[in-house]
Protein backbone atom coordinates (compact mmCIF):
# COMPACT_ATOMS: atom_id res chain seq x y z
CA UNK A 1 0.00 0.00 0.00
CA UNK A 2 1.09 3.30 -0.76
CA UNK A 3 1.64 6.12 1.51
CA UNK A 4 -1.06 8.10 -0.08
CA UNK A 5 -3.70 5.44 0.62
CA UNK A 6 -2.61 5.23 4.24
CA UNK A 7 -2.88 8.98 4.54
CA UNK A 8 -6.36 9.01 2.98
CA UNK A 9 -7.52 6.20 5.27
CA UNK A 10 -6.07 8.05 8.22
CA UNK A 11 -7.87 11.23 7.21
CA UNK A 12 -11.14 9.30 6.82
CA UNK A 13 -10.69 7.66 10.27
CA UNK A 14 -9.86 11.01 11.87
CA UNK A 15 -12.85 12.64 10.10
CA UNK A 16 -15.15 9.83 11.30
CA UNK A 17 -13.81 10.14 14.83
CA UNK A 18 -14.24 13.91 14.71
CA UNK A 19 -17.81 13.54 13.42
CA UNK A 20 -18.64 11.01 16.16
CA UNK A 21 -17.08 13.32 18.74
CA UNK A 22 -19.08 16.27 17.35
CA UNK A 23 -22.34 14.27 17.50
CA UNK A 24 -21.53 13.16 21.06
CA UNK A 25 -20.72 16.75 21.99
CA UNK A 26 -24.03 17.97 20.52
CA UNK A 27 -25.94 15.22 22.40
CA UNK A 28 -24.10 16.05 25.64
CA UNK A 29 -24.82 19.76 25.22
CA UNK A 30 -28.51 18.98 24.58
CA UNK A 31 -28.65 16.81 27.73
CA UNK A 32 -26.91 19.55 29.74
CA UNK A 33 -29.44 22.05 28.41
CA UNK A 34 -32.37 19.82 29.51
CA UNK A 35 -30.71 19.27 32.92
CA UNK A 36 -30.15 23.00 33.35
CA UNK A 37 -33.78 23.70 32.41
CA UNK A 38 -34.99 21.13 35.00
CA UNK A 39 -32.65 22.56 37.63
CA UNK A 40 -33.95 26.06 36.83
CA UNK A 41 -37.57 24.96 37.28
CA UNK A 42 -36.72 23.20 40.58
CA UNK A 43 -34.87 26.31 41.75
CA UNK A 44 -37.91 28.43 40.85
CA UNK A 45 -40.14 26.07 42.88
CA UNK A 46 -37.74 26.24 45.83
CA UNK A 47 -37.61 30.04 45.66
CA UNK A 48 -41.42 30.18 45.44
CA UNK A 49 -41.78 27.92 48.53
CA UNK A 50 -39.09 29.67 50.54
CA UNK A 51 -41.34 32.41 52.07
CA UNK A 52 -43.88 29.81 53.21
CA UNK A 53 -41.08 27.72 54.71
CA UNK A 54 -39.70 30.79 56.48
CA UNK A 55 -43.19 31.53 57.94
CA UNK A 56 -43.55 27.94 59.13
CA UNK A 57 -40.09 28.01 60.74
CA UNK A 58 -40.92 31.31 62.44
CA UNK A 59 -44.20 29.86 63.75
CA UNK A 60 -42.35 26.74 64.94
CA UNK A 61 -39.76 28.89 66.75
CA UNK A 62 -42.54 30.91 68.41
CA UNK A 63 -44.32 27.77 69.59
CA UNK A 64 -41.04 26.33 70.80
CA UNK A 65 -40.43 29.51 72.84
CA UNK A 66 -43.94 29.27 74.30
CA UNK A 67 -43.39 25.64 75.22
CA UNK A 68 -40.05 26.49 76.86
CA UNK A 69 -41.69 29.30 78.84
CA UNK A 70 -44.51 26.98 79.92
CA UNK A 71 -41.98 24.37 81.08
CA UNK A 72 -40.08 27.03 83.03
CA UNK A 73 -43.32 28.18 84.68
CA UNK A 74 -44.15 24.55 85.48
CA UNK A 75 -40.72 24.06 87.08
CA UNK A 76 -41.24 27.21 89.19
CA UNK A 77 -44.66 25.92 90.28
CA UNK A 78 -43.19 22.55 91.23
CA UNK A 79 -40.52 24.30 93.31
CA UNK A 80 -43.18 26.40 95.08
CA UNK A 81 -45.27 23.27 95.76
CA UNK A 82 -42.16 21.55 97.12
CA UNK A 83 -41.55 24.47 99.48
CA UNK A 84 -45.18 24.43 100.60
CA UNK A 85 -45.08 20.66 101.20
CA UNK A 86 -41.93 21.04 103.30
CA UNK A 87 -43.66 23.75 105.35
CA UNK A 88 -46.73 21.55 105.79
CA UNK A 89 -44.52 18.64 106.87
CA UNK A 90 -42.72 20.80 109.44
CA UNK A 91 -46.01 22.19 110.76
CA UNK A 92 -47.51 18.70 110.96
CA UNK A 93 -44.50 17.32 112.83
CA UNK A 94 -44.50 20.27 115.22
CA UNK A 95 -48.25 19.92 115.76
CA UNK A 96 -47.94 16.19 116.37
CA UNK A 97 -45.01 16.70 118.74
CA UNK A 98 -47.13 19.17 120.73
CA UNK A 99 -50.30 17.06 120.59
CA UNK A 100 -48.84 13.64 121.36
CA UNK A 101 -47.96 14.39 125.01
CA UNK A 102 -51.46 15.79 125.54
CA UNK A 103 -53.02 12.66 124.08
CA UNK A 104 -50.72 10.49 126.18
CA UNK A 105 -51.65 12.39 129.38
CA UNK A 106 -55.36 12.17 128.55
CA UNK A 107 -55.08 8.43 127.82
CA UNK A 108 -53.15 7.80 131.04
CA UNK A 109 -55.69 9.83 133.02
CA UNK A 110 -58.58 8.01 131.37
CA UNK A 111 -56.96 4.61 131.97
CA UNK A 112 -56.23 5.52 135.59
CA UNK A 113 -59.83 6.69 136.08
CA UNK A 114 -61.12 3.48 134.49
CA UNK A 115 -58.77 1.34 136.61
CA UNK A 116 -59.87 3.22 139.73
CA UNK A 117 -63.54 2.73 138.84
CA UNK A 118 -62.98 -1.00 138.29
CA UNK A 119 -61.15 -1.31 141.64
CA UNK A 120 -63.93 0.54 143.38
CA UNK A 121 -66.57 -1.70 141.81
CA UNK A 122 -64.61 -4.85 142.81
CA UNK A 123 -64.27 -3.59 146.38
CA UNK A 124 -67.97 -2.78 146.42
CA UNK A 125 -68.80 -6.27 145.14
CA UNK A 126 -66.55 -7.84 147.77
CA UNK A 127 -68.04 -5.65 150.46
CA UNK A 128 -71.57 -6.74 149.58
CA UNK A 129 -70.27 -10.28 149.02
CA UNK A 130 -71.31 -10.82 145.39
CA UNK A 131 -69.05 -13.49 143.91
CA UNK A 132 -67.17 -12.88 140.68
CA UNK A 133 -68.47 -14.46 137.55
CA UNK A 134 -67.79 -18.15 137.23
CA UNK A 135 -67.89 -20.53 134.33
CA UNK A 136 -70.98 -22.64 133.85
CA UNK A 137 -69.20 -25.64 135.32
CA UNK A 138 -68.54 -23.80 138.59
CA UNK A 139 -64.82 -23.16 138.15
CA UNK A 140 -63.63 -19.56 138.54
CA UNK A 141 -63.25 -17.50 135.40
CA UNK A 142 -59.76 -17.22 133.89
CA UNK A 143 -58.62 -13.84 132.76
CA UNK A 144 -57.72 -13.96 129.02
CA UNK A 145 -54.15 -13.13 128.11
CA UNK A 146 -53.51 -10.05 126.02
CA UNK A 147 -52.59 -10.69 122.40
CA UNK A 148 -49.16 -9.63 121.15
CA UNK A 149 -50.52 -7.17 118.59
CA UNK A 150 -52.74 -5.56 121.28
CA UNK A 151 -49.70 -4.92 123.45
CA UNK A 152 -47.75 -3.51 120.51
CA UNK A 153 -50.73 -1.39 119.48
CA UNK A 154 -50.97 0.06 123.00
CA UNK A 155 -47.23 0.74 122.98
CA UNK A 156 -47.55 2.59 119.67
CA UNK A 157 -50.56 4.54 120.88
CA UNK A 158 -48.79 5.54 124.06
CA UNK A 159 -45.77 6.70 122.04
CA UNK A 160 -43.30 4.04 123.18
CA UNK A 161 -42.91 2.28 119.83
Amino acid sequence: MSLRVIAEVSVIVVAAAASIAAVALVLTIAQLRRTMARAGSLLALAVAGLPALARELSLFATKLDQTTNALAALADTVERIDGCMEAVGRATRQGWNRTRPKIRRAAITLAADAAGAIRMSREALRWIRIPRRCRTDGRPAVRPRAKEDDRYGDALWMGDG
